[in-house]
């Protein structure tokens, strides 16, 4: 199963040492806003995804403690074009919440990258398995599940019996 890793990359060697650990796929978030030449040398040696941490379209760094000033779409576009092969969009304010992925925020990101072959997967917000019908309404190739897997979103898969089948058929 291919895993992606991130948090703390700050260089090619700490990327390099992922992969040669086994990532699949590097996350860079705070150093890609930072220093987006990072996101360019990195990528050319193995996959990355950028993570894009925000408050509605007002990208956040530093573990979501300092608002960058950047714009969510405007960035997204500009490291669509320098080699990324994902981005993970984490609305901050449904982060954890159970209350729904924010469909507005993932639609902008999408709108602002089709096309480009950038994979978008939304992290954050599922609580129940409607919220992934809807993410599976949208062209979104993944989603992020870390607190919803620990909370709530196991014992409805639990009780669903239709649920069980999402793995292979979100509609």
């Amino acid at each position: 199963m291919p895993v992606q890793s991130g948090g703390g990359v700050r260089t090619v060697e700490a990327a390099a040492a992922l992969a040669d650990a086994g990532v699949a796929r590097v996350v860079i978030g705070t150093a890609a806003l930072e220093n987006p030449s990072l996101v360019t040398a990195v990528s050319a040696r193995q996959p990355v995804a950028v993570g894009l941490d925000a408050r509605g379209t007002d990208l956040a760094s530093h573990g979501w403690e300092v608002s960058s000033g950047l714009d969510l779409c405007q960035v997204a576009q500009r490291f669509a074009g320098e080699g990324v092969a994902a981005f993970v969009v984490t609305e901050i304010a449904r982060d954890g919440t159970l209350e729904g992925p924010s469909i507005q925020q993932l639609s902008a990101v999408l709108g602002a990258v089709g096309g480009t072959g950038v994979e978008v997967i939304a992290s954050g917000g599922v609580g129940v398995v409607d919220h992934l019908r809807e993410l599976s309404a949208l062209t979104v190739e993944g989603v992020g599940l870390a607190n919803e897997l620990r909370q709530r979103l196991c014992i409805h898969l639990a009780h669903d019996a239709g649920a069980m089948n999402l793995y292979g058929n979100l509609a």
